[in-house]
């Protein structure tokens, strides 16, 4: 629509990315370095501090949102996790992608979230159309990382559906997990 999504008329703001404030990728494309354009539909990732955004870039944000804690939805520990439908009828598919580990939901005296490892995909197929998508993630205490996945991840958008992917391709180590304390999905107008 020729407009800066979510911000005031006539104001710039400068995003600052895992302390990067220029250069490098978005992680939203889906080869990176390669010179080549986006494929239409292709959507944003920022994170900041424990917080991951996936935006849609083709939609302007409504107030409608619905939000998903896990422990809402499982209780037991280790339970491995595959599909949760909202209460709008949203749903949120999670699937190993080929990889040993899949997503586990984990609990504890003091946390309560769903794990994403390496290359695990996360599909969210929406009522309506998904302006953007908050993870608020988890700290790991023993690493004193912020677990909000691999810098190398994406997001694919097609109409309501975006495919978030923990995208990892080093010889070895699994990259950063995505563990997921909630989900905040914000609908299009």
């Amino acid at each position: 629509m020729g407009n800066t999504l979510e911000t005031a008329q006539n104001t710039t703001y400068l995003v600052s990315v895992n302390g990067k404030t220029e250069g490098g990728s978005t992680g939203g494309e889906d080869k990176p370095g390669t010179g080549e354009d986006k494929p239409a539909g292709n959507g944003n990732i920022a994170i900041d501090g424990t917080t991951l955004t996936l935006s849609n870039p083709s939609v302007q944000a409504g107030a409608t949102t619905v939000e998903m804690v896990p422990g809402d939805f499982y209780t037991e520990n280790g339970t491995e996790v595959t599909t949760i439908t909202l209460k709008d009828g949203t749903k949120i598919i999670f699937d190993a992608n080929g990889e040993k580990n899949g997503p586990k939901y984990y609990t504890g005296a003091n946390y309560s979230n769903i794990r994403v490892y390496k290359n695990n995909t996360i599909t969210f197929e929406g009522s309506k159309a998904i302006a953007k998508i908050e993870f608020i993630c988890d700290v790991d205490k023993n690493k004193n990382v912020n677990c909000v996945g691999n810098e190398t991840a994406t997001v694919v958008i097609d109409g309501k559906k975006m495919v978030y992917t923990n995208v990892f391709k080093e010889a070895s180590g699994g990259g950063v997990q995505l563990r997921i304390n909630k989900i905040v999905i914000t609908y299009a107008k």
